[in-house]
């Protein structure tokens, strides 16, 4: 049976369950692979071949039902709504991307992309 392979990575977040850092944490995750196929049977860690049957038909379920739903939803004339067709969503993209500087504030950052987008704010966030 062949050895474990150590892995590791260093990584960064800049975000703390949705909520915007104003420094990004370090973070260093450490896991083992299987070399292969054989050394993941010997530790008792593969799928029968029903499991992975059943695996392998619910993500073929959940596909299905996706794909459906998003056919489904537009023919009745609904579109997931993106930066491409929806202006708040641009606005708030926007913001996001002039926060990146931590030297700007939320209230300065909605005003500076609602004017360099020349789009208005549908909400009352603008009047604070």
């Amino acid at each position: 049976m062949a050895d474990m392979i150590q892995k590791s990575l260093s990584k960064e977040t800049d975000n703390a369950f949705g909520e915007k850092l104003s420094t990004p944490i370090k973070y260093f995750p450490k896991w083992t692979e299987f070399p292969d196929f054989a050394t993941l049977v010997a530790a008792g860690e593969s799928l029968s071949e029903a499991k992975q049957v059943k695996v392998v038909n619910r993500m073929r379920k959940a596909a299905a039902d996706q794909s459906a739903k998003n056919e489904a939803l537009a023919a009745a004339g609904y579109e997931k709504k993106t930066a491409k067709n929806d202006l708040q969503i641009r606005l708030r993209d926007a913001v996001k991307l002039i926060r990146l500087d931590p030297t700007v504030s939320e209230a300065d950052a909605r005003e500076r992309a609602s004017t360099l987008l020349g789009i208005a704010w549908e909400d009352s966030e603008d009047d604070e």
